[in-house]
C-alpha cells in the first residue's frame, strides 16, 4: 500500500508538473524590447538574434547579426500577435537587457507600459528602462554599435559605463523604474 501511494505520488509531481520544454532550434534571443504609441495603436518593437550556422566561421562580412521585427495593434497583446505571424520562433525575453519607451508613450500613457512588463514574469528586474527621444524605439534597436553585436546589450554597458565615469546619467533599472513610479512624489 505504501509503495503504491508513492508510485502515484512520483506520477503525480513528474507528470503533472507543468514544465514546458522548448527545443533551442525553435526559440529566438531578444536582447532589447521597445513600446511606443502611434496614433491610438500600440507599436512593439523587438530586438532578436540570428542564429548562426557555426561559432567558428563568424557571420558574413556585413551582415547583421539581428533581426528588428515589430508589430502594431489597438493593444500590445496583438501587436506581439502580429510580430508571431511573421516570425515562427518562440521569442525568449529573459534575456533582454533594454526596455525602450517611446517619447509618446513616456507622456501620455506609462501606465500602458507598467500594464505590458509587469504580466511578463520573465522579464530581468536588473534591465535597463530609456526614454527614446526625437526617435523610435524601432530605429534605436536598429542602431549598430561598433565593437559590439547587438544594440540592445551595448546600450546598457553604454549608459552604465557612462555613469561611472562620468556620473552624467542615472541607470534605472525594471525594479527601480517599478519603485519609482510606484513611490508618491517621485516624478
Amino acid at each position: 500500500m505504501k509503495n503504491i501511494c508513492v508510485l502515484f505520488l512520483l506520477i503525480s509531481l513528474f507528470g503533472l508538473s507543468g514544465c514546458q520544454i522548448r527545443e533551442v532550434n525553435q526559440t529566438a534571443v531578444a536582447s532589447g524590447l521597445g513600446l511606443e504609441l502611434e496614433g491610438d495603436k500600440v507599436r512593439l518593437s523587438v530586438q532578436l538574434a540570428q542564429p548562426q550556422p557555426s561559432q567558428a566561421g563568424g557571420s558574413p562580412s556585413g551582415e547583421v547579426p539581428y533581426v528588428v521585427l515589430s508589430g502594431t495593434g489597438t493593444t500590445a497583446t496583438e501587436a506581439s500577435r502580429q510580430i508571431s505571424l511573421s516570425n515562427p520562433r518562440i521569442r525568449l525575453l529573459s534575456h533582454t537587457e533594454l526596455l525602450l519607451m517611446g517619447e509618446n508613450i513616456a507622456q501620455k500613457d506609462v501606465a500602458l507600459l507598467v500594464d505590458v512588463i509587469a504580466r511578463r514574469p520573465d522579464l530581468r528586474e536588473n534591465a535597463l528602462v530609456m526614454v527614446t527621444r526625437h526617435t523610435t524605439p524601432e530605429e534605436v534597436l536598429k542602431t549598430q554599435v561598433p565593437m559590439e553585436l547587438y544594440s540592445g546589450m551595448a546600450l546598457p554597458k553604454l549608459i552604465r559605463m557612462q555613469e561611472k565615469m562620468l556620473g552624467i546619467y542615472v541607470p534605472a533599472t525594471l525594479s527601480d523604474f517599478f519603485f519609482r513610479l510606484s513611490t508618491p512624489g517621485i516624478e
